[in-house]
């Protein structure tokens, strides 16, 4: 198919009755609007969005890198063209769960500074308004990029505890939603925006105490799940625990880790830690054939050990 042929397609199956010509005498702020409404209306067109994403990956594939074979992709990125590569592009990111430039939808967006990802972490406060504000307008678009933000949501957790991590399995990661289907997309982006909050809510409950993350990912550990409510005794215990582990990480040579060594100190620290926490009275579960709390621990010790490197196999 040539460029004029794929062209006329799109304009006669996908956009019918749609007047794409429009974009190219609109300001910034209606294409933002018109790119945002043409997006929810191709995901609710068939099951699940297939319709929308399908069409979305014969633009751009994984890691939303282009398709070169398409005969539009081709063509000067300008006018009706180029407007339909750029929806395409939105469609790709969202259905990838992939951050994108949040000023491709939100007029006069600021970007937060640094990589993409770090405007879809918790505490984008404007973002979550405009989330609410636009379930009506754009539900589906709304939920989609709901799910970018519960998943940065997770990763951030997984940085501080694995209890954390597991609440926003337990909220609402189970929970797939019909794309197409706008009350679902709704009541799934309260869901997680409400997981979010909650999460929020628990960790300035621990700086509030004057906790650390890491204090804070070791009393979730000990106490296995979240929210709680700092009891005194773990607080007490995590403060004592961290006072020891803290030099010794403070000595990791950062490049030069080892899965070998990584086990060793997780073993060390163990022993470390079970007898501050029975002087705390801390239960470790070591009773159970399976201790959730000492599983939380160990990932919580490598987590410690690795810090922000990937963790080796």
């Amino acid at each position: 198919m040539k460029a004029a042929e794929m062209l006329a397609y799109m304009r006669n199956k996908v956009f019918k009755g749609v007047d794409i010509d429009a974009v190219t005498s609109m300001s910034e702020d209606e294409r933002r609007e018109f790119t945002l409404h043409q997006a929810d209306r191709l995901i609710g067109m068939y099951h699940r969005g297939e319709s929308a994403s399908s069409l979305a990956y014969h633009f751009f594939v994984e890691e939303i890198k282009p398709v070169k074979e398409n005969p539009l992709m081709q063509e000067p990125q300008e006018g009706v063209v180029g407007w339909i590569v750029e929806l395409m592009r939105l469609l790709a990111y969202l259905f990838s769960s992939l951050p994108f430039d949040l000023n491709w939808i939100m007029s006069g967006y600021e970007p937060i500074e640094g990589d993409l990802q770090k405007q879809f972490l918790p505490g984008n406060e404007r973002l979550e308004r405009w989330l609410n504000a636009k379930e009506d307008d754009a539900p589906r678009v709304v939920a989609l990029i709901a799910k970018i933000l519960l998943d940065q949501a997770y990763f951030a957790a997984t940085k501080i505890d694995s209890a954390l991590s597991d609440y926003y399995v337990a909220s609402c990661m189970s929970i797939r939603p019909e794309w197409s289907d706008k009350e679902e997309c709704v009541d799934y982006k309260e869901c997680v925006l409400s997981a979010i909050e909650g999460a929020e809510v628990h960790l300035q409950d621990g700086y509030n105490l004057g906790l650390t993350d890491e204090e804070i990912g070791l009393v979730d550990s000990m106490w296995t799940y979240v929210p709680h409510d700092y009891p005194e005794n773990y607080v007490d215990a995590a403060r004592e625990i961290w006072q020891e582990i803290e030099p010794v990480r403070k000595g990791f040579d950062d490049g030069h880790k080892s899965k070998e060594d990584c086990d060793r100190f997780v073993k060390d620290m163990v022993e470390m830690i079970l007898p501050i926490a029975e002087k705390h009275e801390v239960d470790m579960e070591l009773d159970d054939e399976f201790s959730l709390a000492l599983a939380y621990v160990k990932d919580w010790l490598t987590n410690i050990y690795y810090g922000n490197e990937p963790i080796l196999g």
